[in-house]
């Protein structure tokens, strides 16, 4: 019965030994590690063996049969994924070293021909093996992504051949992510200004023959004029632009300012417009009035002509482009407190022009009889809104020399013709009761004209004393004028330049207004003479002369019916500048 049981025993036992099974090899002798030698010999050989021998072998076989069952199957899997993943590396350093190899240029033409084919096997085999292994590493794929070799292989003979990537991870063999596409090399763009590198690649671009960089500022020339101060700026290619720094009475002292600072300019690469601005504002930050700014202003103007010129855009587009189609214009007229009959000659040759917007300049009253100075502005302004009707509006420009008490009493007076706004009540060193004087009427008050730094501007905002800014167009030029716009336009106030200058100086404040959010109106010399715009008188003063007659293209500026002139097209500042003409008055002018 004994040794029927073991057989019984060892015929159950077979199944759960696999031969090819290391673990079921190396399991047997450990557990019978202690049997004596007997028994070892018996079981290796198959020997005959006692009843008790098989009755305390049986319950052990039985557990381990079962063990083994369960096993099995889980064994056999890995057995499967261990021989894929050893096939996997030997064609990953098959491949591996194909590609040093010819990296090194030790795998010549023919050896590439000769190798073809095996190449495109191991590409067969390889995608193979990712799609045996894909289910293994989907778990930490994003783990291994870090852990990714990639392995190029040339599919074609020949240098030019195209590169196939794999990469190795712990879930198998597969095709690497393609890479991002490099950025293209930058288009030049080439236009009359030079040679400007545009981001991205793509078409559109054009070609000059000369490449030979970026334009720069190579020479310029100052002319006096009756009435104003010209600048002309030629760059090394040829471009023209012009500017006006100007300032009544001081005009000998800004173009001294000019030299000095263009020697600064001279060189520089003209589309630097900003940074240009900068160098120049630096360098008079501590000594800054309205002479320097002037300067400055004639500088900024000649600098953006050039720069919408070589763009062939206007300037309004490289400012960021305009809000809207037509800029509401108002003239100076009635000047040097003249009586009431002349006022109203003046008040209507501005209306059968096109103005419907007016700016009556008025003079301080006279403190020995301050009632009566004070009624005879009144009559002067009542006498024009009679002549002209209700549909033209009329703003009262007090230039800053009109004392407190007295302010306050013709602002109230003068309530009854319904002005627009009153400009520069006080004095420009009355700014800290402006908000008071303001406070005392219901009619809005601009100020600004004498402020030469934003900070001066960003107090009146503060303080809430203005309902108006109006810098001048000597304020630093169009790049400190954009920024004064910007900053009205952020508190909600309005934004209303003066120029009381020449055709350079309106065309760079009309392309800040184009684009200015708060814009209410633009005020201008343009159709008047210098004594009706109120020339000075002294050393410095200038004779009557027409400005715009130096203009060719006026009509650009042609007020349509509702007082407005158009935008201004043409490429920089927009107008065109008779320079013969200009040539020939500097020269009998000096």
């Amino acid at each position: 019965m004994g040794r029927e049981s073991f057989r019984g025993e060892k015929k159950r036992r077979e199944p759960s030994v696999d031969p090819d099974d290391d673990d079921s090899e190396d399991t047997l002798p450990r557990r019978r590690k202690h049997k004596s030698g007997r028994d070892r010999r018996r079981v290796k050989g198959r020997h005959k063996v006692s009843s008790s021998s098989s009755s305390s072998e049986a319950p052990r076989t039985r557990r381990r049969s079962k063990d083994s069952d369960d096993e099995r199957p889980k064994r056999s899997k890995v057995d499967a994924d261990s021989v894929e993943r050893k096939k996997v590396s030997d064609v990953e350093k098959h491949l591996k070293s194909r590609k040093d190899d010819a990296d090194r240029g030790r795998l010549g033409k023919e050896t590439h021909q000769d190798e073809k084919k095996s190449d495109r096997n191991l590409g067969e085999r390889t995608k193979n093996n990712k799609v045996d292994c894909a289910d293994d590493g989907d778990e930490g794929e994003d783990d291994d992504r870090s852990d990714e070799t990639d392995v190029s292989v040339q599919s074609d003979a020949g240098a030019a051949a195209p590169e196939v990537s794999y990469a190795l991870t712990k879930g198998g063999y597969a095709p690497a992510a393609a890479p991002k596409n490099k950025p293209a090399k930058p288009t030049v763009f080439e236009s009359t200004l030079g040679a400007v590198a545009l981001p991205g690649g793509t078409a559109g671009a054009t070609s000059a023959s000369n490449n030979a960089g970026l334009d720069v500022v190579d020479s310029y020339e100052v002319f006096r004029v009756p009435g104003s101060v010209f600048l002309r700026m030629e760059t090394k290619r040829g471009l023209v632009g012009w500017g006006e720094p100007h300032l009544e009475g001081w005009d000998d002292a800004v173009i001294a300012a000019v030299r000095t600072m263009m020697s600064s300019v001279v060189g520089q690469q003209a589309l630097g417009v900003q940074r240009i601005w900068n160098t120049l504002n630096a360098k008079i930050r501590h000594i800054r009035g309205p002479v320097l700014m002037s300067a400055l202003a004639g500088i900024d103007q000649a600098l953006w002509d050039i720069k919408g010129k070589a763009l062939e855009l206007p300037v309004h587009q490289l400012l960021g482009g305009a809000v809207r189609e037509r800029l509401k214009v108002s003239h100076y007229c009635c000047d040097n407190d003249e009586a009431s009959e002349a006022a109203v000659v003046q008040a209507r040759h501005a209306v059968e022009r096109g103005y419907l917007q007016l700016t009556m300049r008025i003079r301080s009253p006279t403190t020995a009889q301050p009632d009566q100075a004070v009624q005879r502005v009144v009559d002067r302004v009542g006498a024009v809104r009679t002549a002209v009707g209700s549909s033209v509006a009329l703003c009262v420009d007090f230039q800053g020399e009109v004392p407190e008490t007295t302010s306050r009493a013709l602002m109230k007076a003068l309530e009854q013709h319904g002005p627009v706004c009153y400009e520069e009540p006080l004095p420009i060193d009355g700014h800290e009761v402006l908000s008071s004087v303001a406070s005392s009427t219901s009619i809005p008050v601009s100020a600004g004209r004498w402020a030469c730094s934003l900070l001066e501007f960003q107090e009146l905002l503060q303080r809430r004393s203005v309902g108006l800014l109006q810098p001048d167009a000597r304020v630093g030029g169009l790049s400190q004028m954009l920024t004064i716009a910007r900053l009205a336009g952020n508190r909600g106030v309005g934004f209303a330049p003066r120029c009381p200058s020449g055709p350079m100086s309106l065309a760079a404040s009309l392309q800040v207004d184009a684009c200015a959010e708060s814009f209410a109106f633009q005020e201008t010399i343009m159709g008047a003479s210098r004594e009706e715009a109120g020339a000075t008188g002294g050393a410095n003063s200038d004779p009557p002369a027409e400005l715009f007659d130096y203009v060719t293209n006026m009509e650009d500026l042609a007020i349509d019916a509702d007082g407005c002139v158009p935008l201004l097209w043409r490429p920089g500042l927009g107008i065109v500048i008779d320079e013969g003409r200009v040539r020939e008055a500097a020269k009998n002018f000096s």
